[in-house]
């Protein structure tokens, strides 16, 4: 394990950018190992190469020397607004890694150095996804001050079997979308409540699911009652990481089942139709991201999906910029 004393922070380089890859395909790698069913990781090496890149030259952050070489490295973009009316950065599931021997001594290096950056340039907000195979790392960052805010969640989409359900489940037009609409527009208030808070500005529900069905492989069923739709649940190719945009996965990015509803079997009936469909379409997995602190989410994902990264927040108090140590 390093000692403190033999590690050397320096600023991002490209020089770097080739021991900076290595350790981010073992990081895959060892992701992988705990899910098996995710995609090869050589097929990621060209993205993460051009976005590292990329992160080396825009973003802002540090890298970690020692006796053994290369340690680690951390770094974010700069984002406005980001949890609130101060600007944040942002570390993707590329913006970080370090070696596996002295992880949490390291990581804390790198983060007090990069904090100091960050913080001296305004930027208060601190995301960053992690993979979620190594729950030790994860609890580390806990203790450096950081919340769950969001996970990314996958499963694979197997042979389907019989039909369970005895609800309605149908494929929807843009001809239907008015048989959402005031499930839409319940599920945009529901983020803004209580526990979860999250500011959404409210959209007129037909326009906006109308605009979001004409972009290319984005679709959406809905659960009936009594004719009536009391859920849906939509897919598209776009997710909140590299892994999520592989050709072979599609992303479950909005779903709600109606309050007077839930625990009746619509969420599940809903998404045994779009498991069987993906099948049908050649598609090996299926990813969904959600808040962690949503409860109805955490608990209904968490049945069906393996969590493979988790993005954890950290809000530093604004009056930092009255004190010496915002200066720096």
């Amino acid at each position: 394990m390093p000692q403190t004393r033999s590690v050397q922070v320096e600023p991002l380089q490209t020089r770097y950018l080739p021991p900076m890859m290595e350790l981010l395909m073992g990081e895959y790698r060892r992701q992988q190992e705990a899910l098996p069913y995710l995609p090869a990781a050589t097929v990621f090496s060209e993205v993460l190469q051009g976005r590292l890149l990329q992160l080396v030259q825009n973003g802002r952050g540090a890298v970690a020397l020692g006796d053994g070489g290369f340690l680690g490295f951390l770094a974010g973009y700069p984002a406005d607004g980001l949890f609130g009316h101060d600007r944040g950065v942002y570390s993707p599931l590329y913006g970080h890694s370090t070696i596996v021997a002295g992880r949490a001594e390291i990581y804390e290096i790198l983060y007090a150095k990069a904090a100091a950056l960050w913080v001296g340039e305004n930027l208060l907000s601190h995301a960053l996804t992690m993979y979620a195979y190594d729950r030790e790392n994860v609890d580390h960052w806990f203790w450096r001050g950081f919340g769950m805010r969001c996970v990314d969640a996958v499963c694979p989409v197997t042979r389907p079997g019989e039909a369970q359900s005895r609800c309605p489940v149908r494929k929807l037009g843009v001809e239907d979308i008015p048989d959402i609409a005031q499930l839409h527009s319940e599920h945009n208030a529901f983020y803004r409540g209580s526990p979860i808070f999250m500011p959404n500005v409210w959209t007129e529900p037909c326009q906006e699911l109308a605009h979001w069905m004409e972009q290319s492989n984005h679709h959406l069923w809905a659960a009936y009652q009594d004719q009536q739709a009391v859920a849906y649940m939509r897919i598209e190719p776009d997710g909140e990481s590299f892994i999520a945009e592989h050709p072979s996965m599609m992303n479950i990015t909005g779903a709600y089942v109606a309050p007077t509803h839930r625990g009746a079997g619509f969420g599940t009936a809903l998404l045994d139709a779009i498991k069987n469909w993906l099948y049908r379409q050649g598609f090996c997995l299926l990813g969904v991201d959600y808040e962690g602190l949503n409860p109805q989410a955490r608990g209904f994902w968490g049945r069906h999906f393996a969590p493979y990264t988790f993005s954890l927040t950290r809000r530093i108090d604004e009056r930092i910029r009255n004190t010496d140590g915002g200066q720096h």
